[in-house]
């Protein structure tokens, strides 16, 4: 969730999405990429099948 100064800042949330998202690629599969619903992003996330 963004505060103040942070709504400028967008895509640095972007790119701490997108290093989440490849951090977790052993253990997780991304259902939804990251998209901006007003103060937040969201990205769904589902764990991988073993």
């Amino acid at each position: 969730r963004f505060r103040g100064r942070e709504l400028a800042h967008k895509d640095i949330g972007l790119k701490l999405l997108k290093r989440v998202e490849s951090d977790l690629v052993d253990i997780a599969n991304v259902e939804q990429e990251p998209i901006a619903e007003g103060r937040q992003f969201v990205m769904l996330l589902s764990p991988n099948k073993k």
